[in-house]
């Protein structure tokens, strides 16, 4: 690979800002770019899922502490 960067999962899944975090529920913000979608312009679905479970994560992160 040498000493070539590669992108964080959060720039890879398009992730523009956690909106809210707290009490279990989070909502976070994507942007989906050309590179996530299908011919026919729509978001792939694994881009859909890593939103989802990204999401779950942070809310279940928040609820435990």
């Amino acid at each position: 690979m040498g000493d070539q960067t590669l992108p964080s999962l959060n720039e890879t899944l398009g992730q523009q800002r956690v909106v809210s975090n707290a009490e279990g529920r989070a909502v976070i913000e994507y942007l989906a770019g050309a590179h996530m979608c299908h011919s026919g312009g729509v978001v792939q679905g694994g881009f859909i899922s890593g939103w989802i479970d990204a999401a779950m994560a942070h809310a279940a992160m928040s609820a435990a502490s």
